[in-house]
């Protein structure tokens, strides 16, 4: 008996987002082994499939019943960019040391500065939300109905914000200490 095609749900698309994140802790783990061709593939993968989720969700979003499931669907496709982003990034920095081990340090270099305006991207629409989070509910119809029982998003908002400034260090220097701190692992990995 065939199965009468029909057009995914977003619980069909969440089982890819799972997928997506099952690749991306695999390709973690290759990483781990030096195993830098498959970890490259497993990432590729796993990009694809979190794109694939983003796409879907935004054709989703205006077909939501009501606004927390409209917020619910901002939120998983905010989500998958991000995974997706990192997952792009992370295959820069792969295929770095690929290259660093055959001796090209000049195309390592860039893979490397690619990997990190990637990271910087990723910091930057964090800073973003979280921005936006604190504005949010600093608005007066947020504050006002508000009881005492009800969480305030303000410290997950600051423990993001002190996340991204850490030591008073700029976005940019803390990408670099990200990929700085991969490559010693690696190198440490190695002895």
């Amino acid at each position: 008996m065939r199965r009468h095609p029909k057009s995914p749900t977003i619980q069909d698309r969440l089982g890819s987002n799972s997928m997506a994140s099952s690749f991306l802790e695999q390709a973690e783990t290759l990483s781990k082994e030096g195993k830098f061709r498959r970890s490259i593939a497993t990432f590729q993968q796993s990009a694809k499939l979190f794109g694939e989720v983003e796409r879907f969700l935004n054709v989703k979003d205006w077909e939501a019943a009501n606004i927390e499931e409209r917020k619910l669907i901002e939120d998983l496709r905010d989500l998958a960019w991000l995974k997706r982003k990192y997952c792009l990034a992370r295959i820069d920095v792969e295929e770095a040391k690929r290259r660093r081990m055959r001796g090209d340090y000049v195309s390592c270099i860039h893979r490397y500065a690619s990997a990190t305006a990637k990271f910087e991207e990723i910091v930057e629409e964090l800073k973003r939300r979280a921005l936006s989070k604190a504005h949010e509910s600093s608005r007066p119809e947020n504050v006002v109905g508000r009881d005492s029982s009800q969480p305030s998003d303000s410290s997950e908002t600051d423990t993001l914000l002190r996340f991204i400034y850490e030591d008073d260090s700029t976005p940019k220097e803390a990408s670099g200490r990200e990929i700085a701190f991969h490559e010693d692992r690696f190198l440490n990995a190695e002895h």
